[in-house]
């Protein structure tokens, strides 16, 4: 049995449209020899669903497929298949057209410019260095304007007038390279304590009471606790110790004037005539506070001060590294005097109270002792 579908031909619309006419679709089995009964069903669309019936026609012979004729043509094939518009004219029009560009109006495809690194980055280079270049000439000469290397000026008025000497001018001090500078000072001096750890205990218990303490190196069983420049301060402060329930006895130091064995350098002389001016100059501050009934005004601390302290601190540092083991360990002490006695007196300037004036006394102690060690180890 072959089934056809057959599609009830619709009339011309206005356009002319015939995509509607006839179509036909036959299914075949020439293979068989048995009697093929066809059915044709008209294709409906959706207006004539309903309507649609099943027709079934008379048995008819099978037909044999006609081989395809020779020399058809493309209009054969298109007046016997219906294709769909697809493709238009008008699609191919566009790519044949020639416009012509106007001044304002980029290309359609313009090519991108590639961007040269290596010449951008030679440029940046070259004006970095030719800035720095410029710079440093420009620095070199405004500054050999104003430090040059002449001290006065041939081109001025007065420079045929000799100049004047400059009377501040520091000169080192030309001691005797045999013979150290001289220091007289009297110690306040207390202990029998019997042995050195005894006397060691009694450094703290005199430190905790608020009074200097420092221990003797000849004798490690004597501490001590307070010194002067002259006799009458020494008498003043041996009885204020004693009213304060310290027993102790004066002991008047001469520096030694024997000639040293080894030749004593120019910066060690100037470190010592400069730290013996600064011990001569602040006991006497010193005492005369400690002794007096009122209570301690701000201690007259000058500026100079500082820069002695920073002077021998810096020469002592120098002057140590070429000195003997023993010679260096008392000149250390020596700077450790100095420095606290500095420290506590520019305190005591700013917070008047005895207990730093007692810290400057015993700083002064300890560069006077240890100065007289040094003289020593120099025999």
């Amino acid at each position: 049995m072959v089934k056809v579908n057959v599609k009830p031909k619709r009339e011309k619309s206005a356009v002319g449209d015939s995509r509607d006419d006839h179509l036909v679709k036959v299914v075949t089995h020439p293979s068989s020899t048995v009697p093929t009964s066809v059915i044709v069903d008209p294709i409906q669309n959706q207006q004539e669903e309903e309507c649609s019936e099943t027709i079934e026609t008379e048995l008819i012979e099978p037909v044999e497929p006609k081989p395809p004729a020779q020399g058809r043509t493309f209009l054969d094939a298109l007046s016997a298949y219906r294709f769909r518009k697809v493709f238009s004219i008008e699609d191919d029009r566009e790519s044949e057209i020639i416009e012509w560009s106007s001044p304002h109006t980029p290309p359609r495809n313009p090519k991108k410019r590639r961007f040269n690194w290596k010449k951008t980055w030679l440029q940046i280079v070259l004006s970095i260095v030719g800035a720095t270049v410029l710079g440093s000439i420009m620095g070199v000469s405004v500054l050999s304007l104003f430090f040059s290397e002449e001290k006065r000026s041939t081109n001025s008025i007065d420079s045929h007038l000799t100049p004047k000497s400059d009377s501040k001018q520091e000169t080192p001090v030309q001691g005797d390279p045999n013979h150290f500078p001289e220091l007289p000072f009297i110690l306040m001096e207390t202990g029998g304590y019997g042995d050195a750890s005894a006397a060691q205990k009694g450094v703290f218990e005199l430190r905790a009471k608020g009074f200097a303490s420092v221990l003797s190196f000849a004798n490690p069983d004597r501490i001590f606790v307070g010194m002067t420049i002259d006799e009458k301060q020494a008498g003043q402060l041996s009885n204020f110790l004693k009213q304060k329930g310290i027993p102790v006895s004066s002991k008047k130091v001469q520096s030694s004037q024997k000639e040293t064995k080894k030749q004593i350098d120019s910066s060690l002389q100037s470190f010592i005539h400069l730290g013996n001016e600064m011990v001569q100059e602040m006991t006497p501050l010193t005492v005369a506070q400690l002794t007096s009934s009122k209570e301690p005004p701000p201690f007259p601390f000058k500026a100079e001060y500082l820069e002695k302290h920073r002077k021998l601190l810096t020469d002592g540092q120098a002057i140590a590294t070429s000195l003997p083991q023993t010679s260096k360990n008392y000149l250390s002490e020596m700077i450790r005097g100095i420095d606290q006695s500095v420290q506590a007196a520019e305190e005591a300037q700013k917070n008047p109270n005895t207990a730093l004036l007692w810290m400057i006394q015993e700083g002064l102690v300890r560069y006077s002792t240890s100065y007289q060690q040094l003289i020593e180890s120099f025999q």
